[in-house]
């Protein structure tokens, strides 16, 4: 018998291949499917890790403007105690002195160390290294070198010069 077309060693031959290609197709597509469900997952616990991230942002935020209306009324018990001084109404004055500021600056130096927690999202000031590091990333000149002090950068220019003072 001749191995044709039709016949039932081809046949067989070609379901074996197809079975070949087909076992590649699904391994394919089990592996497309494994990575799918990797990435749903990595989806997932950035969305929870961010979830989180804009709870403590929120946390922050309300924190530094919980401190910035007591300020603000801090300022204001100020005025009115001079406006009460400048009227010579001195038991206003008194009550508000030693009444309502002290109340508000208990509250204020509260609130102050409950927003001084630990690594913290938002800051209410820019200092030296926030600058230093926004400097850094546009000049390409390290950190370090933009904090150094004032001081040390002469004895290093002059040190490496082999600069000597007497």
């Amino acid at each position: 018998m001749d191995a044709g077309y039709g016949s039932p060693t081809s046949i067989c031959l070609r379901r074996c291949e197809d079975g070949g290609r087909e076992r590649a197709i699904f391994d394919r597509l089990n592996a497309e499917h494994q990575e799918r469900k990797k990435l749903e997952k990595e989806l997932a616990d950035l969305k929870s890790e961010a979830d989180a991230l804009q709870a403590r942002w929120q946390n922050e935020k309300g924190a530094v403007q919980r401190v910035r209306a007591l300020r603000e009324q801090i300022e204001q018990t100020k005025i009115e105690i001079e406006r009460a001084e400048r009227q010579y109404d001195l038991n206003r004055a008194a009550e508000l002195k030693y009444g309502k500021l002290t109340e508000l600056q208990k509250k204020l130096e509260e609130e102050s160390q409950a927003a001084a927690g630990s690594q913290r999202l938002m800051k209410e000031e820019v200092d030296e290294h926030d600058i230093a590091a926004i400097v850094s990333r546009w000049t390409g000149i390290p950190v370090s070198k933009l904090l150094e002090g004032e001081m040390q950068k002469p004895q290093r220019s002059c040190a490496s010069r082999f600069c000597y003072q007497s």
